[in-house]
């Protein structure tokens, strides 16, 4: 998708849909007639479902990270923790970032805040600086991005940036079972 008109339709539609809290056949409905007004072919009905489902994740991401930001929030909460679904869905690069805790402010997650794949499903929750202090210990001042686990990150090819998978979205494979390391989270 290299259309940036249709990329700007698409952005605006998804922060739309999330604030209206449409349903996914409503948001789907909607994303084709977008493809149909700016004259673009319509993507077929798995990239058309991939492109809702992390359009919708990255405004969430995006709003719930600013909120997570606030001064007022980080006196109290200075610390975010990576979760997972912790389902059979979680690809393997996801799954080892479960639990991983750094600063709120820490470059790292500019790496790994979620979504980090199409389709992830994850999410960052705010820690006290108490609840930190236990789970890293003396690893406490040590930068994330030197204490990431081996094989964790976003998927291959994936481009952190929101809104960064637009341009990309339509290389994706389409897969049979959700179980692909492609599909899950």
């Amino acid at each position: 998708m290299d259309n940036l008109a249709l990329i700007e339709r698409v952005k605006k539609l998804l922060v739309q849909a999330t604030e209206e809290g449409w349903t996914r056949e409503e948001g789907l409905t909607r994303l084709g007639s977008v493809f149909d007004a700016e004259g673009v072919e319509r993507l077929d009905a798995y990239h058309l479902d991939v492109l809702w489902q992390t359009g919708t994740a990255t405004v969430y991401a995006e709003r719930r990270s600013r909120e997570m930001s606030d001064p007022d929030v980080v006196l109290a909460l200075p610390f975010w923790r990576y979760r997972t679904s912790e389902d059979t869905l979680v690809r393997p690069n996801h799954a080892a970032l479960n639990m991983f805790v750094a600063r709120y402010d820490d470059p790292v997650w500019n790496r790994i805040l979620p979504p980090i794949g199409f389709n992830c499903r994850c999410m960052v929750e705010s820690l006290l600086k108490g609840e930190a202090a236990q789970i890293l210990g003396d690893q406490a001042n040590v930068p994330g991005d030197k204490r990431l686990p081996p094989g964790a990150g976003p998927n291959q090819g994936f481009d952190r940036k929101p809104w960064a998978f637009l341009r990309i979205f339509e290389t994706i494979e389409e897969h049979d079972e959700y179980t692909n390391e492609e599909d899950g989270e």
